[in-house]
């Protein structure tokens, strides 16, 4: 009688609570890595549009910084592109495949300037960036 009281303590409640806490723990590490790549695509395509924003931006580019023994960048921007646009990066390496990685590389790569309005290359390239983020989420 208390071998069949044991075994059903087990199979009623013991086994039930372990079922339920690997599925929670399988299911909020998707859900977790889920939440982290979709930041890495709003901060990679607000780092895009900044980017565009400060490389077009006539009173940005024309009061470039002289830096001392350094070479110009070729786009001027402010700290707070750069830093997102290197953090956006750093996040696509990791959480994303290298394909998408190249495809951020090569828009954030891509010649952008005030006088080559409208810039029709680094739209295509920033698209397609935008694109492979987005069908790895399974947005598109």
């Amino acid at each position: 009688m208390l071998e069949l009281f044991a075994v059903g303590i087990i199979s009623g409640i013991i086994s039930p609570l372990i079922l339920s806490i690997l599925r929670h723990i399988w299911i909020w590490k998707r859900q977790k890595i889920l939440e982290i790549k979709y930041e890495t695509f709003d901060s990679a395509v607000q780092a895009l549009s900044m980017y565009a924003a400060d490389a077009l931006d006539p009173i940005l580019q024309y009061e470039r910084k002289s830096r001392e023994n350094i070479k110009p960048r070729k786009v001027e921007m402010r700290l707070e592109t750069s830093e997102l646009l290197e953090k956006a990066k750093g996040m696509i390496d990791a959480y994303f495949s290298e394909e998408t990685s190249k495809l951020y590389d090569e828009a954030i790569r891509t010649k952008i300037s005030i006088e080559d309005i409208p810039c029709t290359e680094f739209e295509d390239a920033r698209a397609k960036a935008i694109i492979a983020l987005s069908k790895e989420l399974g947005l598109k």
